[in-house]
């Protein structure tokens, strides 16, 4: 059980997993540098002073009194070193001899603010989406979220109201625990310092993804991929078009229902096409990313609706055809695959267009929806990227895992390599790909198993070689969720897959072996392992075809 193996996904933050739980799990930030501690430097105080060891609400002494020092307007707030995309903003807050707080994103007389009653657990907001969670002892957590990119500050809060009305000096009242983060919902607080504080999904730490129950833990390797879709999340702003046709309505949008990820961050949406029986009554949830080029693209998203069944249509690469979704009350992923003949616009719907051919649909369906993903140059979809507004795009690194200096656990000169892996997906569309596990005496003699080459099909490939030259090879039956055994001596290969001894290869190549997980260049593939064992001595055929029944 050696621990030593390196992860790595770059310099890159924007994977996902599904977690034990069986939810959805993202990386975390909070990009607010000291986040409790407001007598900082990076702060700007206005007619404000802070005095820390108040009791806070979780029985300790970490909150803050905040107090207006002289009469005036009192705020303070923070410079960011960069702002884009959705952030979500949030402070824990307790009345002292004032009741409320102003969050404003630009400055006073603006429209992004929501301003918090600390008294009654009320809040009025423009601009912004907002929300006040009561946590007990009448301390609350107060959220904000814009939906632009035009503000100046990480952080601005006053004892006063939208207009900057002055505040009386000796006002005051209790805080802590700031956090600023990408996406729609406020998360679990993370505490910084000097440097941001991170959780979640880290940058290089391995992916053990579960099922949707929470279960059947796998290793979760997949290629670099690209989501286009700008606001995966985000439906209720302009970059989603609302659009009906014929007699139909436009889709009504509320926000703040429990997604894939537990969290009150997807949508419920009504789209109905009225008294229309024909395929010009639609109402749809619509986007469009030009200057796409012609090829595969895969769009995927979560949907459900409330209790009972329902349908609805989506396409994408402005396909004249739609894909039916049948929904349940249980989250799923719709995944669908179309091709963009030409360079071009890619259009995509999601709803209720009524008079196709071989589906009739509800004239009205309410159903819940999260996490749109387009990914170019595919032919299936990987992990959930999500988007918060970065145009042209975000994509995740490919993941590599690897481990050197292992002599103490290889070097015999038999024994039998063991995986458990799911589906290995094959993209034809990218040219040749290899998915190697491979055994080798050194970087020229070598075996392996993987990928087909450019088959549409994904087979078993095995391979030996001398002095680099591919010398045998031989491809048995798909390589689908499959156990795979590799049993080497001095004399012979086998290949075991599923129960069967499927190739058997003379060969000696002698000295100490070494074990790599590897993909192609070329490769366009993911490999979710849930075992991989080396064994130092050959078992027995009959112990190789047991061990992958």
């Amino acid at each position: 059980t050696r621990a030593d193996f390196d992860f790595d996904r770059g310099s890159n933050a924007a994977a996902s997993r599904i977690n034990s739980s069986g939810l959805i799990e993202k990386y975390r930030e909070n990009t607010l540098e000291h986040s409790n501690n407001f007598n900082d430097a990076s702060y700007t105080k206005v007619k404000t002073s802070f005095t820390s060891g108040q009791l806070d609400k979780d029985g300790g002494t970490n909150a803050w009194k905040y107090q207006c020092s002289s009469n005036g307007a009192s705020y303070f707030y923070k410079t960011p070193s960069t702002n884009s995309g959705i952030r979500t903003r949030s402070i824990y807050a307790k009345a002292g001899t004032a009741s409320q707080i102003t969050f404003l994103w630009d400055s006073f007389n603006q429209n992004e603010h929501a301003t918090f009653d600390l008294a009654n657990g009320t809040f009025t907001n423009a601009g912004c989406l907002a929300n006040m969670e009561s946590v007990g002892d009448g301390w609350y957590r107060c959220t904000t979220t814009i939906t632009d990119s035009a503000n100046t500050y990480a952080l601005l809060i006053g004892l006063v109201d939208k207009s900057g009305s002055a505040s009386t000096a000796g006002d005051n009242v209790y805080i802590m625990y700031a956090q600023q983060e990408s996406g729609l919902v406020a998360t679990d607080y993370l505490n910084s310092t000097s440097v941001t504080a991170k959780a979640g999904v880290l940058v290089d730490l391995p992916r053990i993804n579960y099922d949707a129950n929470g279960e059947n833990g796998a290793l979760l390797l997949e290629p670099s991929r690209q989501q286009l879709i700008p606001q995966s999340e985000y439906f209720g702003g302009s970059d989603w078009d609302k659009t009906s046709n014929g007699t139909a309505s436009v889709p009504v949008l509320t926000y703040g229902v429990e997604s894939p990820e537990g969290l009150n961050n997807a949508y419920e949406i009504t789209f109905n096409t009225g008294a229309g029986t024909s395929s010009s009554d639609s109402s749809v949830l619509a986007e469009s990313i030009s200057n796409q080029s012609a090829g595969s693209y895969t769009l995927s998203f979560y949907a459900k609706v409330s209790s009972g069944t329902d349908k609805i249509v989506a396409r994408s690469a402005g396909g004249s055809a739609y894909t039916t979704c049948d929904l349940t009350d249980q989250w799923q992923r719709f995944e669908i695959t179309e091709t963009l003949a030409s360079t071009g616009i890619i259009y995509i719907d999601i709803g209720v267009r009524r008079g196709l051919a071989n589906e009739p649909l509800n004239s009205s369906v309410t159903c819940q929806l999260y996490g749109v993903m387009l990914e170019p140059n595919a032919t299936y979809a990987t992990s959930y990227i999500p988007n918060h507004g970065t145009s042209g795009g975000v994509t995740r690194a490919a993941d590599s895992c690897s481990v050197t200096g292992a002599s103490d656990v290889i070097g015999q000169t038999e024994g039998v390599v063991f995986l458990d892996v799911d589906t290995i997906h094959n993209n034809s569309d990218t040219g040749p790909t290899k998915w190697f596990l491979e055994v080798r005496k050194d970087a020229s003699n070598s075996f392996g198993i993987g990928s087909g080459g450019a088959d549409a099909a994904p087979a078993v490939r095995f391979v030996t070689k001398i002095a680099g030259v591919a010398t045998t090879e031989s491809e048995p039956a798909g390589f689908s969720n499959s156990k795979i055994a590799i049993k080497y001596t001095a004399s012979e290969f086998k290949l075991f897959q599923n129960g069967s001894l499927k190739a058997t290869i003379a060969k000696n190549i002698g000295g100490y072996v070494d074990v790599e997980l590897m993909e192609g260049a070329a490769a366009s593939l993911a490999m979710p392992l849930k075992k991989f064992i080396l064994f130092d001595e050959a078992l027995t055929d009959a112990e190789c075809i047991s061990l992958t029944s």
